[in-house]
């Protein structure tokens, strides 16, 4: 073999290997918006992901946005295979819903030829029935679509006493291509490896968090909304502001639950010294709302009953 041959043959795996990061860099960002990462603030990060790099907020680590793991180091930590695999499947069915002056996170779960039917928490879009004022809550909702387009949505269903509600989102003729409804889990109850999707604080791009769930609790006391002794899913992920509505997962890519609220600080084990280190403690937990396919089906039907054209008055 040619000197020449030889050096061919010795850079081939490393080119096969370059190219195969592109390629899963490229399926990874496929078919959704092409908008960079941002910060937990909305500013866009300096760096942006490269390879197979997923925005990640991290169990018990503070974090302004901006920090990367590449899908096969999550998928070491957390033992969950094909992680670049799920994080295509579930970025495009986690959304960003607008609300007034606030925004939360939010998941497809069903869809008609013209509007996409996405699942959040009541409290992301109708703060008033939460204890915030009523200049507080204005009557605009949208919700920002995987592609990055943001569509104008209605209130269709709101159950307060467990923190759930669902939009119909007017995506009109693009609704097949960009409404990806999420796979509903039968248990939402188990027990396990899973990851929670959403915008955590300003950020106008989705955030995976590893989470492990933990199981149903009860809701002893919850100030919002009045809550008591409603079932609720126990995660240990690092979720915040932002990330309210948006979907819970299993490893099985199905959704079992919406991201409601951080712990109340005597339902964690806390042995903290310092406010800084409470902090760390809080940001190893979070709540959320259990959903099932019985629930799903409600919420869709509820909600095409509410906002269904009501025939004209003669």
């Amino acid at each position: 073999m040619s000197d020449v041959s030889a050096e061919t043959a010795r850079r081939s795996p490393e080119k096969n290997s370059e190219t195969t990061r592109l390629d899963v860099a490229r399926a990874l960002y496929a078919d959704v918006d092409s908008r960079p990462v941002t910060d937990l603030e909305g500013r866009t990060c300096r760096t942006q992901p490269t390879g197979d790099q997923i925005p990640t907020l991290r169990t018990g680590i503070a974090s302004r946005g901006c920090e990367y793991q590449s899908a096969q180091d999550i998928a070491n930590a957390t033992g969950i295979l094909d992680f670049g695999d799920i994080w295509r499947q579930v970025r495009r069915e986690a959304v960003q819903v607008h609300s007034g002056r606030g925004a939360g996170s939010g998941v497809a779960i069903g869809a008609t030829p013209d509007t996409c039917i996405v699942a959040t928490n009541a409290h992301v879009v109708r703060p008033d029935l939460f204890g915030a004022r009523a200049r507080e809550r204005e009557s605009g909702n949208a919700v920002v679509m995987a592609d990055g387009t943001r569509y104008p949505a209605t209130v269709g269903h709101v159950d307060v006493a467990n923190d759930r509600a669902a939009l119909v989102v007017r995506t009109g003729a693009r609704t097949a291509e960009v409404c990806r409804p999420a796979r509903i889990a039968e248990n939402p109850g188990e027990i396990g490896r899973g990851l929670a999707v959403g915008f955590p604080g300003g950020a106008s791009s989705p955030y995976a968090h590893p989470a492990q769930l933990d199981g149903i609790q009860r809701a002893l006391s919850q100030p919002r909304g009045g809550r008591r002794n409603q079932p609720e899913i126990f995660t240990r992920s690092n979720t915040i502001e932002g990330n309210s509505g948006g979907p819970i997962y299993n490893d099985r890519r199905e959704v079992v639950g919406l991201v409601t609220r951080g712990p109340d600080p005597w339902q964690v084990p806390n042995n903290a010294r310092t406010e800084r280190e409470f902090d760390a403690v809080l940001r190893r937990y979070s709540i959320g709302t259990p959903i099932n396919p019985t629930i799903r089906d409600t919420m869709i039907r509820e909600s095409l009953r509410v906002t269904a054209p009501q025939p004209r008055q003669r």
